[in-house]
């Protein structure tokens, strides 16, 4: 699946080629049509005007995509605020009937990257009301499960800056807090940590595992 971004910059440019202003009045005419009539109408359902209303609609896409594979790889630039683990395609293509929980998945992980970090950066001294607040936003249960710590360490990539250049690095990170997807009894979870200071200068999620737990 392939899905192509196009900003139409000619309609903004004045050039040698526009020697009147008639020509940018019609193209400025023909813009205002498309943000007055056609959108408003549903001509361009798929058209969006701000960030929020564009990250959505790459995560309806996301949603719908039915092979793993191709979620996977299409999932990256979704969550831009989340890193996921190294290998982390390997446990989603044993996640049974998989077609059938992308929207469930996608739902989960947006609730993560829009305010997993926001949330332990206001409560690192009281994550479980942070978990609380997460079970509420997405209307699942968010729990720990520090007894399983040795199953639970994650591999995850980044880069640091050593004398301007960028090193590449691995780390393993403990992913215990979990969300159960579906139902709480459900063996369809998603592992993470808040964030760690040494990836990403600590502004993102990190996303270990997403399937079945894994002990």
């Amino acid at each position: 699946m392939q899905v192509i971004n196009a900003l139409i910059e000619q309609s903004f440019e004045y050039t040698a080629k526009k020697k009147n202003l008639a020509v940018r009045r019609d193209e400025i005419g023909d813009l205002m049509e498309v943000i007055a009539i056609n959108i408003s109408l549903g001509g361009f359902p798929a058209c969006v005007s701000t960030v929020k209303e564009y990250v959505q609609e790459r995560r309806e896409i996301l949603s719908s995509i039915k092979k793993v594979m191709d979620y996977e790889a299409f999932m990256q630039s979704c969550f831009i605020n989340s890193r996921f683990a190294k290998g982390i395609l390997s446990e989603m293509k044993h996640i049974s009937n998989f077609s059938d929980n992308t929207k469930e998945i996608t739902k989960a992980l947006g609730v993560l990257n829009d305010y997993a970090v926001k949330l332990y950066q206001q409560y690192s001294n009281r994550l479980e009301e942070a978990m609380r607040i997460l079970s509420v936003k997405l209307q699942r249960e968010c729990a720990p499960d520090s007894k399983h710590a040795e199953e639970l360490m994650f591999t995850f990539t980044y880069s640091e800056n050593i004398e301007g250049d960028q090193v590449p690095r691995t780390k393993d990170v403990e992913c215990s807090p979990h969300l159960k997807l579906l139902h709480p009894g459900s063996n369809l979870r998603i592992y993470f940590y808040w964030c760690d200071d040494a990836i990403e200068d600590g502004k993102k999620v990190l996303v270990g595992r997403i399937g079945r737990h894994p002990y």
